[in-house]
């Protein structure tokens, strides 16, 4: 069958977004992996990006506010708690002056209970605020937690919308060649348009198209003999559409050895399927005896003379038949 050389890795690559296409390869050029081909200019995406960018400064803004405010608070808390226990230990003091004065009969019952009774209300009173400063402490800690999530949030956001804006400029995949540039540059573009394809040049396939009546038989892997400039390279059939396209079957042949150097993509090859091998068989050109009467019959040259002989087909290939 005939065939045409085809880049293995050939693809299209398409419009991020919406916007002006500033095409900077041109069809034949030869590019390196990463090089710089198209950009789409996209002034929303740019937009929503500046706008994202200071959401997320008002938000770190809001959450170093937070994080001083709860400093504050906590330094104001320690100091309400420390004040709060020199009283205590001052009523302690004061309760023990008064145990020994009370000894000494120099100091009355009403006196020594109000001494109590202020080391009693000074405990409490250190009891709740050691208690009320843990509450704020944890609240003001997840109040924190949730400004830093709300900074995360927005942090991943301006990281997805600026990877769609780094997208917006077009990169070649592989080292290869521009095979086709499918649009004008400055053309509006909408998302998903196809803009350029490139094709790797590193490795090649053969794109056959069978016979719609050898359809069934060809499946992969077997084997496919490729000539190039006199030569036969081996190879095998990699893939056969289920669709049939004007009484032929595409098909993929790749190369199982190193293919021949200086071929180019869609350069015209032969390719011969070898769907079964039989030595040393009778066989003869494949002609109109084959369709007419159901291969039963053949003329047979015997001294000259033509004689209509009963056959037997065997194997049949494009070209020939089996007698």
């Amino acid at each position: 069958v005939e065939g045409r050389i085809v880049a293995a890795f050939h693809p299209t690559l398409f419009s991020p977004a919406q916007g002006i296409a500033h095409m900077y390869a041109k069809a034949g050029e030869v590019v390196a992996k990463g090089d710089r081909l198209a950009w789409v200019e996209s002034p929303e995406l740019d937009s929503s990006l500046q706008q994202e960018r200071s959401n997320l400064l008002a938000r770190q803004a809001e959450l170093d506010r937070q994080r001083i405010l709860s400093e504050q608070s906590n330094v104001q808390n320690r100091q309400q708690v420390g004040l709060l226990k020199v009283e205590l230990e001052a009523a302690r003091r004061a309760m023990v002056r008064a145990q020994r004065t009370r000894d000494e009969g120099l100091l009355n019952a009403v006196e020594y209970e109000t001494a109590q009774d202020n080391v009693q209300i000074a405990e409490l009173k250190l009891e709740v605020a050691e208690r009320q400063m843990a509450f704020e402490a944890d609240s003001l800690h997840l109040e924190v937690q949730n400004r830093e999530s709300q900074v995360e949030r927005q942090r991943l956001l301006v990281e997805e919308l600026a990877r769609q804006v780094e997208e917006l400029t077009i990169r070649s995949p592989v080292d290869g060649l521009v095979s086709r540039v499918q649009i004008e540059d400055r053309d509006a573009v909408g998302p998903n348009a196809a803009l350029i394809t490139v094709v790797d040049l590193s490795a090649f396939e053969v794109e056959i198209f069978v016979p719609e009546n050898y359809a069934d038989e060809v499946v992969p892997p077997i084997e496919g003999l490729i000539t190039y400039e006199g030569q036969v390279y081996r190879g095998e059939v990699k893939s056969i559409s289920p669709e049939v396209e004007g009484s032929r079957v595409k098909g993929i042949v790749a190369f199982t050895e190193s293919p021949p150097e200086g071929i180019k993509q869609n350069q015209r090859v032969s390719t011969r399927l070898v769907l079964e091998t039989r030595p040393g068989v009778l066989k003869v050109d494949r002609g109109p005896f084959v369709e007419s009467g159901g291969g039963r019959l053949a003329y047979v040259v015997e001294d000259g003379m033509a004689v209509r002989r009963p056959v037997e087909i065997g194997g049949l290939s494009v070209s020939e038949a089996e007698i």
